[in-house]
């Protein structure tokens, strides 16, 4: 068989699993490992005795070519601010900037429109704000923004 047939064998034998109610992360990476080890096994004339050969260079090849195809440093970022991001929101920061947001912004007209432009200065609105609550009100200095 060409590398093409087992390709689209193997592809519909991920649509069955998948249908069948397998979460489509491990019905691809069961797909894609009997389709690598399959495709390295027809190379190697179906010859029983190299079948551990194909399933070594298979399994090899699985551990080489994804991070090869996603170790360049710009999509190093993707993950790191999403990192971020989630730790911001369960640290309670995302709230907080948002209502600082909010409250400094809901005069002007449009006020959310201008959030996108603002959100840099985000920890800097914050600090202003429990400045602003500490000298408002000394009975609860520690109020969150």
């Amino acid at each position: 068989m060409e590398p093409i047939e087992i390709g689209l064998v193997v592809s519909g034998g991920l649509l069955i699993l998948v249908l069948l109610g397998m979460r489509v992360a491990f019905a691809a990476a069961t797909a894609g490992m009997i389709g690598l080890i399959w495709i390295f096994w027809a190379k190697f004339g179906y010859d029983p005795a190299r079948f551990g050969k194909a399933m070594t260079i298979a399994v090899k090849t699985a551990g080489q070519v994804p991070h090869s195809k996603i170790s360049s440093q710009a999509l190093s970022l993707i993950p790191t601010f999403i990192l971020i991001g989630y730790l911001a929101y369960y640290a309670g920061l995302t709230k907080a900037l948002f209502e600082a947001a909010k409250r400094w912004l809901a005069w002007v007209p449009g006020g959310w429109l201008y959030r996108p432009s603002l959100r840099p200065q985000g920890s800097r609105l914050c600090r202003a704000r429990q400045w602003q609550l500490r000298r408002s009100s000394p009975v609860s200095p520690s109020r969150k923004c």
